[in-house]
C-alpha cells in the first residue's frame, strides 16, 4: 500500500519540534559559557546539588561591597587553597579557590560542616568537566565563597573528595590586614620598576615590603597607607630592583608585631619575571 504524504499539521508539528530542539541547544550553549555548565552530560542534578548547610551559607561574591573585601576575594581567587580571613574578629569568611582552570566546568562545593570538640572539619569537593561535555574555552576561577559566624580559629580541619585537594592552610596573598590590588598572584613583571597598591589597616598605618627572587632579597623597605588601623587606609608606590637570576619572584607584605618584632599578616604574592629593563 502505498505511503501517504505528511499533512500540513504534520509538517507543522516536524518544523516546530525541530525549532525547540535547537531553541534548547542555543539555551544550554549559553547557560555552558556563562555558568560553565556542559551542554551534553554532566548536568547536576537535584541530588547532585550542594547542600545548604546551616551557619555556612554560600555567598554571591558580587554582593560583597566593601572595596577591601572584594579586593581581598579577587587576589585570593588566584591562589589553589582554601583562604580564611576575619574582617570584624566574628564573621569568617572561608573561600576555596581552584586557581586558573583551562575552560569552564571546573567546580567546588561545601559538602559537609562537621561540629567537634574544638571546632568544625569542613568537607568539599571538586569536580571537573567530563571528556564529552561541551564547555567554554576560556580560562576560569572556580572557587566557592562562604561567611558564617564562626570565628576563624573554629575551623580546625578541612577535607576533600573528588578530583583535587587544596591547601588548607593556604598561602595567602591576602589577609584581615593587607589586601593588595596590585600585583596580583601570576602577574608578569617584564621591566624593573613595580607598581604596589592596595588597601591597609595596620598600627600607625605602616607596613613593610620584600621582592625576593629565590633566597636573594631584590628590593625591601615600608609602605605607608593613607590610614592607620582600625580604619582602612589605601597605599601605592613604586619599587625599583635589579634583574632577577630567574623568571620567579615572591612579593612579600606583611607587618611586624609592636611587642616582639615578629612578622604578622603576611601576604604572599607570586609573580612572574618575563625579562626586559
Amino acid at each position: 500500500m502505498a505511503k501517504r504524504p505528511p499533512t500540513k499539521a504534520g509538517k507543522s508539528t516536524l518544523i516546530l519540534a525541530v525549532s525547540v530542539s535547537a531553541a534548547l541547544l542555543l539555551a544550554a550553549a549559553a547557560g555552558a559559557a556563562a555558568g560553565g555548565c556542559s551542554l551534553i552530560g554532566g548536568r547536576q542534578t537535584a541530588a547532585d546539588k550542594p547542600p545548604v548547610i546551616e551557619g555556612f551559607p554560600v555567598v554571591d561574591p558580587a554582593t560583597l561591597g566593601e572595596p577591601w573585601l572584594t579586593a581581598w576575594y579577587q587576589a585570593c581567587l588566584r591562589v589553589p587553597g582554601v583562604h580564611v580571613a576575619s574582617f570584624d574578629g566574628q564573621n569568617t569568611y572561608i573561600l576555596a579557590a581552584r586557581g586558573p582552570k583551562p575552560t569552564a566546568g571546573y567546580r567546588v562545593e561545601l559538602r559537609r560542616a562537621e561540629p567537634g570538640a574544638d571546632g568544625y572539619t569542613l568537607l568539599f569537593r571538586t569536580v571537573d568537566p567530563k571528556p564529552s561535555d561541551v564547555v567554554a574555552q576560556v580560562v576560569t576561577y572556580p572557587a566557592v565563597l562562604i561567611l558564617t559566624p564562626h570565628p576563624a580559629d573554629a575551623i580546625t580541619d578541612v577535607l576533600f573528595e573528588g578530583s583535587e585537594s587544596l591547601p588548607w592552610p593556604a598561602p595567602s596573598p591576602a589577609n584581615a590586614a593587607i589586601v593588595p590590588t596590585e600585583p596580583l598572584p601570576g602577574d608578569r613583571v617584564s621591566g624593573t620598576t613595580l607598581h604596589l597598591a592596595g588597601y591597609a589597616r595596620v598600627f600607625e598605618a605602616e607596613f613593610q615590603y620584600s621582592l625576593e627572587d629565590g633566597a636573594t632579597v631584590l628590593a625591601s623597605g615600608g609602605v605607608m597607607a593613607s590610614a592607620g588601623g582600625p580604619s582602612w587606609g589605601q597605599y601605592s608606590l613604586d619599587i625599583n630592583f635589579p634583574a632577577p637570576s630567574g623568571p620567579d619572584l615572591l612579593l612579600r607584605l606583611f607587618d611586624e608585631s609592636a611587642e616582639d618584632g615578629s612578622i604578622i599578616f603576611e601576604a604572599d604574592i607570586p609573580l612572574q619575571w618575563t625579562g626586559g629593563k
